[in-house]
């Protein structure tokens, strides 16, 4: 009957045992996680391979088995000069000075300090500015209009562009066109708006917008603003893309001024297409 209860207790003792392995380790009888955060992920602005913003936005993920306590995070591999600070799943980012490859470094720790791996990710700080069409994405019902806008963010110096976008003339067709008023980009930093082109072709589903800033003393318009507002009226249901060239200085007419001087020159652009859908 002894040697029963003492293999008994050698079961229990070896199971507790290979629990206290597994689980972690024991500190003055009590157990501590031992287990690293897995997964660790950073993406910048959702993964885009470009942007044209020194300010970045960061999405962050980790898994514990526990919980995931803090982050340190770093423009450098070493990460020289940074502190942990709360975990979170976004944060603004501001990358280094200078245009190009730029990467951010991450690494997660639990609430028991368990280290994850080493986390990066990567994105091209570029010399241009960015059109988009805004919102990206809207919906309207077949017979009614809305009114989409051409931005152009982060511009420096911009004096003059020329776009020339497409649509599917059997889903909508334009009505109008404006560029110049409050929230306009060359109105808002000054500028006389010339309107040099501003036609539409139902029937080819394209559209041309030239504008310039003209002013004295106008040295280019700075900041984010409208080139353009357009208005469609939806005709049949259906989805279009609200359409130009996407990638860097394809088919584009965007000029600035050069930096202390009365020259220009070409302005490299992203462009971003939109989508309606006629319901």
């Amino acid at each position: 009957m002894v040697k029963t209860a003492n293999k008994l207790i050698l079961i229990i003792t070896l199971l507790t045992g290979l629990i206290l392995l597994t689980v972690g380790c024991s500190e003055n009888g009590v157990v501590r996680n031992t287990i690293n955060p897995e997964n660790p992920s950073v993406t910048i602005n959702d993964g885009v391979a470009y942007t044209t913003s020194q300010t970045v936005i960061l999405s962050l993920s980790c898994e514990d088995d526990i919980k995931v306590g803090t982050m340190l995070l770093s423009n450098d591999a070493k990460f020289t000069g940074s502190e942990w600070e709360p975990y979170q799943t976004s944060k603004t980012w501001t990358l280094t000075d200078g245009f190009g490859i730029k990467t951010v470094y991450v690494r997660f720790a639990d609430e028991t300090n368990n280290l994850s791996d080493i986390t990066q990710s990567t994105i091209e700080y570029i010399d241009a500015v960015t059109l988009k069409i805004n919102p990206s994405t809207i919906g309207l019902n077949k017979g009614e209009t809305t009114t989409v806008s051409v931005v152009a963010e982060d511009a420096v110096k911009l004096i003059s562009a020329e776009i020339t976008l497409s649509f599917d003339p059997a889903i909508v067709v334009v009505e109008d066109i404006h560029t110049s008023g409050t929230g306009f980009l060359f109105s808002d930093n000054g500028a006389n708006v010339i309107t040099a082109e501003r036609h539409f072709d139902n029937n080819a589903g394209t559209l041309t917008i030239g504008v310039l800033g003209q002013n004295e003393g106008f040295t280019g318009a700075t900041g984010t603003g409208y080139l353009a507002t357009i208005t469609f009226k939806g005709i049949k249901t259906g989805n279009t893309m609200i359409h130009f060239e996407s990638g860097i200085n394809e088919n584009q007419k965007i000029y600035r001024y050069l930096e202390n001087s009365d020259d220009y020159e070409d302005y490299p652009t992203l462009k971003y297409n939109g989508q309606i859908t006629v319901n």
